[in-house]
């Protein structure tokens, strides 16, 4: 079965991506990578690393509007806002036209080892793990 694409005029050529990855959307994410909240909640036992990637979580940071990153000015209260803004579309059920960051292939489809139920646990342990 071959993995849902987006449509073709969905496609992000490279100057497009970079404008979308801005430098504090980058900049968002090497914070998240560095403080290394994910492999330290693996190793709280409190996520799945089979199933929660470092690439799902890069993917998820990717799909948070740039306004909602830029908004606060400390990483804490920026990474407290992505959080709560990625579990409430999750919540409404608007996560269906996220893609990857390469924006070929929807986040979310059936060959994926994660499900969205998966992501949104996920948020929810890490906004309970970070003490939120």
């Amino acid at each position: 079965m071959a993995k849902p694409r987006l449509e073709e005029k969905e496609f992000l050529n490279p100057e497009e991506a970079i404008r979308h990855w801005n430098f504090s959307s980058r900049k968002f994410y090497r914070f998240l990578d560095e403080t290394d909240i994910r492999n330290n909640m693996v190793s709280d036992g409190k996520t799945d690393e089979e199933i929660i990637s470092s690439f799902l979580v890069e993917c998820l940071v990717w799909n948070v509007p740039n306004d909602q990153i830029m908004k606060y000015s400390t990483w804490e209260n920026t990474l407290r806002n992505a959080i709560a803004f990625l579990w409430k579309a999750i919540d409404e059920n608007k996560q269906g036209d996220w893609g990857e960051v390469s924006e070929r292939l929807y986040l979310f489809h059936n060959g994926r080892k994660w499900t969205v139920g998966d992501a949104k646990k996920f948020l929810y342990d890490m906004y309970e793990y970070l003490g939120y």
